[in-house]
């Protein structure tokens, strides 16, 4: 009886037309990896504002405490003055006293509106934006450690905190400014509240440098 030999062979595939083949990928799949990559973002985003916030409540009792320093000889020479309008000398010294009281108010004021933004381009050594993109910029790192100085508000040495700061003129970095700035207010309280209970104070150096 003769036999019969069936070919299950597939048909040959040139090695060109394989190679570039993509595989179809399901429609459905594709949305829910969209979907998830939208929700990681969100998630990234809540996080760095639920950061932001738990810093400016750990710096508010400290900037409380400035701003009543500041307050303090301003409404003290203020009440003297009124109480002697015709010294000239003293009214002066009050003048003198409400302005810089003034201008170191606007200036804590100033760093920490510039932090609770949520977006903001990176700085420049005069605090100017240098790159406006929403996700990265071009970071001046020596104006973004004076920022971060600047919203804690009181210096480090009247907790006995020896500060050096030993970072190069015009160093830049690229990356998001909010986290730079996010990272090192984290740090420096971090350092702040390890030693300002001591009755020793301690040492705290900000440096940095191209590898």
């Amino acid at each position: 009886m003769p036999s019969r030999t069936t070919n299950l062979e597939a048909p040959t595939v040139p090695a060109s037309s394989a190679a570039g083949m993509v595989p179809m990928l399901d429609p459905a799949l594709l949305d829910r990896l969209a979907n998830l990559a939208r929700e990681v973002e969100s998630l990234k985003g809540n996080l760095e504002h639920a950061q932001r916030l738990a810093a400016l409540g750990t710096i508010a009792g400290i900037i409380a405490h400035e701003f009543n320093n500041i307050l303090t000889p301003v409404m003290s020479y203020a009440q003297m003055a009124l109480a002697s309008p015709h010294d000239r000398p003293l009214l002066l010294k009050a003048v003198q006293k409400a302005y810089e009281g003034s201008d170191r108010a606007a200036q804590i004021a100033s760093a920490i509106l510039g932090f609770a933004r949520s977006e903001f381009g990176g700085l420049s050594g005069g605090g100017q934006a240098v790159d406006s993109g929403p996700d990265q910029g071009v970071v001046d790192v020596s104006a973004a450690v004076h920022g971060a100085l600047s919203c804690l508000a009181r210096d480090p040495a009247k907790d006995g905190i020896r500060l050096t700061i030993d970072v190069p003129e015009g160093l830049m970095v690229k990356m998001r400014p909010i986290a730079l700035q996010q990272v090192l207010l984290n740090l420096i309280l971090n350092a702040r509240r390890a030693m300002a209970g001591s009755r020793t104070g301690g040492s705290l150096t900000i440096s940095a440098n191209v590898h």
